[in-house]
């Protein structure tokens, strides 16, 4: 069920997003915190890896974690940028309800969120970045041995998308310019920003600054904004 204060942004584009965030807990939904466990994460990234051939599990927790991101990142940028509203999106706040490959499907908040302050700027962001991304980028990397900047570009490459759609779509400016500016600083709170740049866009085209590796996985092959498909290597649905 969409959030009410929420259903008026789930029309035209964002309507694929309508069911991902939710006040009340699906059937067999956990606690998003218990992702934090290695063993609980390893066994989610496992069932899915069934997907794919028993693939090598950098390029499976990379779809995992694209999938994942998928599901929290749109919906709760638009409810940022549309409605200046802060959701309670960090890991610890949330249930996930996952389907049977262990991919995340919905994400249930315990309240609709507070109102964003006028001078709230990059920290409009913090829960999303610090709460949510940082703790389960840190936890993809340990479980699959793939590079945290993997992750960090998969989650880069929707804030990218959804601050520039929604900037496009009319958004708040505080809060599109605010998100333009988080990913033009190489740092942020005094360390190394992971959501600098992480898209390019050379002359007709849209380029990831890295690669996340879902063509290790087998018969998946390479992403449309790829940096280092081979030429003439034609891509495969998804992002």
């Amino acid at each position: 069920m969409t959030i009410p204060a929420l259903a008026p942004l789930f029309r035209g584009p964002l309507e694929p997003f309508a069911d991902c965030l939710t006040l009340a807990p699906a059937d067999g939904a956990r606690r998003a915190a218990d992702l934090l466990d290695r063993v609980v994460l390893r066994a989610e990234i496992d069932r899915l890896a069934a997907a794919y051939g028993d693939g090598d599990r950098r390029a499976v927790a990379s779809i995992w974690s694209k999938s994942h991101f998928s599901t929290l990142m749109p919906a709760a940028l638009a409810a940022n940028l549309f409605l200046d509203l802060d959701l309670p999106v960090a890991l610890h706040e949330v249930a996930l309800a996952a389907d049977e490959l262990g991919r995340t499907q919905r994400i249930a908040l315990p309240d609709a969120g507070a109102p964003l302050g006028p001078g709230a700027g990059e920290a409009r962001f913090d829960r999303l970045i610090d709460g949510h991304l940082e703790p389960l980028i840190a936890a993809l990397a340990a479980v699959s041995g793939a590079s945290p900047k993997v992750f960090w570009s998969n989650a880069g490459n929707v804030f990218d998308y959804v601050v520039r759609g929604a900037g496009a779509l009319g958004a708040g400016t505080a809060g599109v310019e605010a998100g333009l500016t988080l990913m033009t600083q190489r740092r942020r709170r005094g360390r190394l920003n992971p959501l600098y740049a992480p898209v390019s866009y050379p002359p007709g085209g849209r380029l990831r600054r890295v690669c996340c590796l879902r063509y290790l996985a087998p018969n998946v092959g390479y992403c449309g904004t790829c940096p280092v498909a081979p030429e003439g290597a034609a891509p495969t649905d998804g992002d």
